[in-house]
């Protein structure tokens, strides 16, 4: 699987002027292929290609208007498109005929083995914070975690309107972190760590699976912990985050949600670390393709909560920042 990671999606979503539409000048289909047109997200889709560094997406073509998730073309039932200069093409095609009905279309990033039957689902893995195990770290970038996307379902394909546009979504929480020092503080403090707290066993990792039908994830574990490492000098006024993650969707409300931050004094390597944990945040369920923002300032003893926000994902006029689309 390949994976698009938080770093990397970072600049993305922009109009290619100069490219052209999927179908001929004179508007005449050149044969009856499936074609698809742009990527994006709600806010931000086009009538023509979109440049992006999401370059690949992964479709499945269903029957539309059947009993379950059969196939269109059983020989080829996915279609990997990927993107160049703007175009979008597959070196495998789906014909959608008369004969055949109509289609509905599925689709996911990143690319991956599409499992199908009472529903489609591709593998998920969702970290939770590692010392020392590499293929579970996290950063403050969020650089490691893996933007789980599914599109939204375009329903009765036909060959007249086989010419497509798909609108992607976040399977994961946005998380984000402004962290400062109060103004008094004339020491220097390095952010070291950040220990997401869940007392009811809410947050959930591991591996499991995604459907492509409404992005919900299946087989995830719960656990009261999830751990941020990094090293991050913190200052006296921010005006943005500065430590971000993405997590998978709460399994319930968590009433007891706090935050332990562990820093260090005068320098980046120096070992006398403080370690404190904030009071407990606003009572919440964290939620699919949400961003949510949590204040935090730091003095000489300890940390103090000051601000939450929630928003959509899409909303976020940071969004192409460090993390996400």
């Amino acid at each position: 699987m390949r994976k698009l990671n938080l770093y990397t999606l970072t600049a993305l979503l922009a109009t290619c002027a100069g490219c052209t539409d999927s179908l001929p000048d004179n508007g005449e289909p050149s044969s009856s292929a499936l074609q698809l047109v742009s990527v994006g997200l709600a806010e931000t889709i086009q009538t023509r290609g979109i440049v992006t560094s999401i370059n690949q997406v992964k479709l499945y073509v269903a029957k539309a208007n059947a009993d379950a998730l059969t196939a269109y073309n059983a020989s080829t039932p996915t279609l990997l498109f990927t993107q160049s200069n703007g175009s979008w093409s597959s070196t495998a095609s789906v014909e959608i005929t008369m004969a055949n009905g109509s289609a509905d279309v599925y689709a996911c990033y990143p690319d991956a083995d599409i499992t199908s039957g009472s529903n489609l689902t591709i593998p998920v893995s969702v970290r939770k914070g590692s010392d020392s195990d590499e293929t579970q770290q996290l950063d403050f970038t969020g650089s490691q975690q893996t933007d789980y996307l599914y599109a939204t379902k375009q329903a009765g394909i036909t060959q007249t309107n086989r010419a497509i546009s798909l609108t992607m979504n976040h399977a994961l929480a946005k998380v984000s972190f402004r962290i400062d020092k109060e103004t008094d503080v004339s020491e220097s403090l390095y952010l070291k760590q950040i220990s997401i707290q869940s007392n009811t066993n809410k947050l959930q990792v591991g591996e499991g699976c995604m459907q492509l039908t409404d992005g919900v994830l299946n087989g995830l574990v719960s656990t009261s912990v999830v751990t941020l490492n990094g090293s991050k000098e913190l200052s006296t006024s921010l005006s943005s985050p500065n430590v971000s993650c993405l997590m998978a969707p709460m399994s319930a409300t968590e009433s007891v949600l706090s935050f332990s931050l562990t820093v260090a004094v005068g320098s980046e390597g120096s070992t006398e670390l403080r370690t404190f944990k904030t009071a407990s945040a606003t009572p919440i369920q964290w939620q699919a393709d949400k961003h949510y923002m949590y204040s935090i300032t730091v003095n000489k003893i300890g940390g103090i909560l000051k601000n939450f926000k929630v928003e959509d994902w899409k909303s976020d006029a940071s969004q192409d920042t460090n993390i996400g689309i």
